[in-house]
């Protein structure tokens, strides 16, 4: 990439740092520009373009969900990791900022780029300054929009119109002045009704991931232990009688209440807790990170702890050399094998995905090759909120909380009704399926606006599709 642009007064406006008029985005805007059926200002596809409350709202332990930048994703919005305000609040913030059913939120501070437009049927929520949101007039397809935005071309613009180094901040104005694309109408609508349809796939899955938790909750007794869990709250101290306790670890964090009370309403509910190392076909491996961590733009996938989301593998992967790999070979894992996290976040448990047929794991994780249960149901249950306790009562350090392979291997799994396990296991199994189709249908949509906007878009799809 050349170091020095020589660029024509005209193109010159208010903004003269250097930066600004990079090749890369000089060459993008005239992209855009000269796109044969025209361009608009994103201001002029919006009645409104403003963001969220300015103010550190006063959190609650329960109320309205509170939405900030890094709830705002490519194949949704993340409505689980939130903090809660009171209505009251909700209803202040609402008089300049109400979100609804249609709008499109945009991330305007640290991640800056993300668009999705809000769905129907979502729980009443309010936005921080971090997020812009965007009345659309609805004289182009939402999620056309949604779709572009998140394209390279759409968040080169976002890079080029940004201020600030350390703490990235959009200002609305310049929101205002990116440049969308405008095809045909019925271009756009197949671009958006696969967005759509991402969201449709997304809805489902959570549906199935909500009638797993049912069950398996409603085996476990839930009430009970929320019950003991609110009851036992603000004892700050515990009894342990002699013959409970456990030689190997007589420190205070692996005997608190919370620990001692869900194992011991666990088994009183009949449920069977059996460790890790019995439901093994393979000793428990751990994984190690290349000498110099040299990465290659292609080659052997090496998954790292940040890899895992629930239940797989997210997409930013990095890769090794074959000749590195073949040196971490007694950690390599495949298709189908779990991993899970034994630094930082421990206790997260994925399934290697079909598409990786070989990779390296980093010395975060370790591979569990399991027998004797289904790895579906195996992964639901030490993901979900329970399996988390039983994961972090094996936990050591002060600083970071680790887990070595023989905790691992002590980490208790409850075990439930087998026709219930299965039943859970075939809804998380479709779960992952819906989640995978989701994404790659977000994936194809970008691909074919920046086709669209490259001059390789194939019209025949569009036709085929009506």
């Amino acid at each position: 990439m050349p170091s020095m642009v020589y660029v024509s007064p005209k193109m010159i406006d208010d903004r003269v740092e250097a930066s600004y008029y990079r090749k890369q985005y000089l060459d993008v805007d005239e992209k855009i520009v000269t796109f044969n059926n025209g361009f608009m200002y994103l201001k002029n596809l919006c009645t409104k373009i403003t963001d969220g409350t300015h103010k550190t709202p006063d959190y609650k332990p329960e109320g309205i969900k509170f939405i900030t930048a890094k709830n705002i994703l490519e194949d949704g919005i993340d409505f689980e990791d939130v903090k809660y305000i009171s209505k009251d609040e909700h209803n202040e913030i609402s008089k300049r900022c109400k979100v609804e059913p249609g709008d499109m939120l945009f991330t305007k501070v640290g991640r800056i780029g993300y668009a999705k437009v809000v769905p129907a049927n979502v729980p009443n929520f309010s936005i921080f300054v971090s997020v812009a949101l965007l009345k659309l007039k609805g004289n182009v397809d939402s999620r056309f929009i949604e779709a572009f935005l998140n394209s390279k071309y759409g968040r080169i613009q976002s890079e080029r119109l940004v201020k600030g180094s350390n703490q990235p901040d959009f200002h609305l104005e310049d929101i205002a002045e990116i440049k969308v694309p405008i095809p045909s109408p019925e271009i756009q609508k197949y671009i958006g009704d696969k967005v759509k349809k991402a969201e449709e796939l997304r809805e489902e899955a959570k549906r199935l991931k909500k009638e797993a938790e049912e069950i398996f909750f409603n085996e476990i007794n839930i009430v009970s232990i929320d019950n003991a869990f609110k009851k036992e709250q603000h004892i700050k101290f515990n009894w342990i009688n002699i013959d409970e306790l456990d030689v190997n670890r007589i420190d205070a964090e692996y005997n608190r209440r919370k620990y001692t009370i869900l194992v011991k309403l666990l088994i009183d509910n009949n449920i069977t807790l059996i460790p890790i190392s019995n439901l093994l076909e393979e000793p428990i491996v751990s994984g190690s990170t290349p000498k110099g961590g040299n990465y290659i733009e292609n080659g052997i996938p090496f998954v790292r702890a940040t890899n895992l989301c629930e239940y797989s593998i997210d997409d930013n992967l990095v890769y090794i050399s074959k000749e590195e790999s073949d040196k971490l070979k007694n950690s390599e894992i495949r298709s189908g094998d779990v991993v899970f996290s034994i630094a930082g976040s421990i206790g997260v448990a994925s399934i290697i995905p079909s598409y990786i047929e070989k990779a390296n794991i980093n010395q975060a994780l370790v591979r569990l090759r399991l027998n004797n249960i289904n790895k579906y149901y195996f992964v639901f249950v030490v993901n979900s909120s329970i399996g988390r306790l039983l994961s972090l009562r094996l936990a050591n350090g002060a600083v970071q909380l680790n887990l070595n392979r023989e905790e691992v291997g002590n980490i208790m799994v409850p075990r439930i009704n087998d026709n219930k396990e299965e039943i859970i296991a075939n809804k998380i199994k479709l779960y992952i399926e819906l989640l995978y189709q989701s994404k790659q249908l977000i994936q194809e949509a970008k691909q074919d606006v920046e086709d669209l906007i490259e001059g390789n878009f194939d019209m025949s799809k569009v036709k085929a599709n009506n």
